[in-house]
């Protein structure tokens, strides 16, 4: 501003009109947003897509959200829905851990499509992202058979190796499963 004198110069020389600027209505809320509207919302929300990352991606409920961060403060999500009659522990999206086999099919998926098996590039889809936290749990950590540990293990045992894919090594202190005596 002490370039220009004033803010109104200032924006004249970036090419924006001052007027347009000064003149603008202010943000405004919508209507609907009181606690009795959002409680009906809710409860007209299938019961499958009532969670908080549904309604928070979802291009016309995620004004809902906002509201009940507006109203609630404190667990906004969580709150609005106590306040539907509704039990927050339902509506939660569980996600059930990936089994050894749907592990070792997507990392052969991926090897197909040609896409790297390093942790980097597996993290940005869900389902790589589900399936690297399933390798990785106590569960299926070190009950590959491999000398590897977690998603190590699990790329070692669909028959791929883990030094040409780039991938850091974690080596596992237990000892490897044996196979199966025939």
């Amino acid at each position: 501003m002490i370039l220009f004198g004033h803010w109104k110069y200032a924006l004249e020389k970036a090419g924006r009109d001052p007027s347009a600027i000064y003149l603008r209505q202010p943000f405004s809320r919508s209507k609907g947003s009181t606690l009795e509207d959002l409680i009906a919302a809710i409860q007209s929300i299938p019961k499958n897509e009532r969670n908080s990352r549904a309604v928070q991606v979802h291009s016309e409920r995620r004004k809902y959200y906002s509201l009940a961060q507006r109203i609630f403060r404190h667990d906004s999500w969580e709150s609005a829905l106590r306040a539907a009659n509704l039990d927050p522990d339902e509506t939660r999206k569980k996600t059930r851990l990936c089994s050894p086999d749907e592990i070792l099919q997507y990392i052969h998926y991926r090897k197909k499509a040609g896409l790297s098996l390093a942790p980097k590039d597996i993290l940005k889809s869900s389902k790589g992202r589900r399936c690297y936290k399933a390798a990785n749990k106590p569960i299926w950590r070190d009950s590959w058979m491999s000398i590897y540990v977690g998603w190590c293990g699990a790329v070692e045992e669909a028959g791929y190796d883990v030094d040409e894919e780039g991938i850091a090594i974690m080596y596992s202190s237990a000892k490897p499963r044996l196979p199966a005596a025939i």
